[in-house]
């Protein structure tokens, strides 16, 4: 039952991730953007405005161009319960919490800041949701393994 329940995170996991690529897509091609591409170049300008040509922010702007293609694969390996995807969402996981990619910022968020006024405590909810989702993952991966030494 509780392999069954993991499962369906996972799943779950996958569908937010592709439900927030598609959002992005959407979104770009609505306001007649290249997606993913204009994102990208728009960040840099503004990092380049605001930090008076610090590298650390076009850093930053180019390392979530990156992660947001990530989540193009890591999305439906997840869907399709890949441990490839659970590896991948490993290595994006202080990513996505660093730069609030989603999938916990983009879902809660609206709701969290509309239910709680302090900014600091939806954060602190947000980083909890990202922290469960990484333990669930590590927890399906150890029923993979314990599945086949068992089977």
């Amino acid at each position: 039952m509780v392999r069954v329940v993991i499962r369906l995170f996972i799943i779950i996991f996958g569908l937010i991730d592709v439900l927030y690529i598609l959002w992005v897509l959407v979104n770009d091609i609505i306001n007649h953007k290249i997606p993913f591409y204009s994102t990208l170049v728009e960040s840099l300008k503004v990092g380049d405005s605001y930090s008076n040509g610090s590298i650390l922010f076009s850093f930053l702007s180019i390392f979530s161009f990156f992660l947001i293609i990530s989540i193009c694969f890591s999305g439906p390996l997840l869907i399709m319960k890949k441990k490839a995807g659970i590896y991948m969402s490993f290595f994006q996981f202080p990513f996505r919490v660093i730069t609030f990619i989603p999938p916990t910022f983009f879902f809660v968020s609206p709701l969290l800041f509309t239910l709680f006024e302090s900014i600091t405590l939806s954060l602190i909810i947000i980083l909890a949701f990202e922290v469960l989702k990484f333990y669930i993952e590590i927890n399906w991966l150890k029923s993979l393994r314990k599945s086949r030494e068992c089977g």
